[in-house]
């Protein structure tokens, strides 16, 4: 009898509890320019777990096109960074966050290569579940991108 009285109060408090635990996981597609000795676009996409209201663990995954002398070349890249939101409550209609960590990359020539990646943003209104983003930077040449993350469902 115990047995049943502890399993009907579990099943009655378990919703209650997944409704009121944060949001920890955001997807994100993205479209991304990089200017160095060659020009690179890709298509990007990945997500984010919070590890706090600020801070943001991030793993993408992109492939496109690497132009040289006017011929497109296959390239691919796998990012791991980290983002501070500088407002996680969504108090401000846009929002900066700042991004760093490590990017590799592989274009036909030179292959693979690593490179350090810090980033500026800047991280829209909601639109319906999503929210626009753009950000510039630096990490093996200058890096301009813009996408769509999933809105999470309180704050940024």
């Amino acid at each position: 009898m115990r047995v049943r009285a502890a399993f009907a109060a579990f099943a009655l408090w378990a919703p209650h509890v997944r409704a009121q635990a944060p949001q920890t996981f955001q997807s994100e597609g993205r479209i991304d320019a990089f200017f160095a000795r060659t020009t690179t676009v890709q298509a990007a996409a990945g997500g984010a777990w919070a590890l706090d209201p600020n801070v943001r663990v991030v793993l993408l995954g992109g492939l496109g096109s690497t132009f040289a002398s006017g011929a497109g070349e296959f390239s691919a890249r796998a990012d791991l960074l980290a983002r501070y939101v500088l407002d996680p409550d969504r108090t401000q209609h846009w929002a900066l966050y700042g991004a760093g960590g490590i990017s590799v990359r592989y274009e036909a020539r030179p292959s693979w290569r690593g490179a350090l990646v810090a980033l500026v943003g800047l991280e829209g209104p909601k639109w319906g579940t999503w929210t626009p983003f753009v950000e510039a930077g630096y990490g093996g040449g200058v890096q301009l991108g813009f996408g769509l993350r999933r809105a999470r469902v309180a704050g940024r």
